[in-house]
């Protein structure tokens, strides 16, 4: 396999300098899960230290997150995406709907955080419901406010 280098510009030391791709198993840990096998990429600086893909830093989080959702049976943030988009309905109206901020609807999303167990059931139901009639209207969500 061909050795993968990039330039990429070191706010430290001022300059531009060619780092090596290094591609790591790892055992991770997300929420409760302690011994999630992963693939992380990394970039190796020509004094050694390891860094994050300047281009795309959550890379490695994203792979981390879809592979705790695998484990548990949850829905892929593309799944969520796909069904909310299906609907017609806007993030800002779907996430009122679930009883969720509009922000953590888009950070699951995006990938850049992970449902609930919770949110994730209602999430099946919606894609569930969705599938079988195009829409929501049959289903009533009752939000109960302390």
């Amino acid at each position: 396999m061909k050795k993968q280098v990039k330039t990429f510009y070191n706010i430290e030391k001022d300059k531009k300098e060619l780092y090596t791709k290094v591609v790591k198993s790892e055992k991770i840990s997300v929420r409760e899960i302690h011994d999630l096998e992963v693939t992380n990429v990394y970039w190796r600086s020509p004094d050694g230290e390891l860094w994050l893909n300047p281009d795309n830093p959550m890379e490695n989080s994203k792979n981390s997150f879809s592979v705790y959702r695998q484990r548990k049976g949850y829905l892929q943030p593309e799944e969520i995406r796909a069904v909310r988009e299906k609907t017609g309905i806007s993030l800002n109206k779907f996430a009122e709907l679930i009883g969720i901020g509009k922000s953590s609807l888009s950070l699951i999303e995006n990938n850049l955080r992970v449902q609930s167990k919770e949110q994730d059931s209602l999430f099946k139901l919606i894609k569930a419901e969705v599938e079988r009639t195009e829409n929501l209207e049959s289903l009533t969500f009752h939000h109960v406010s302390s």
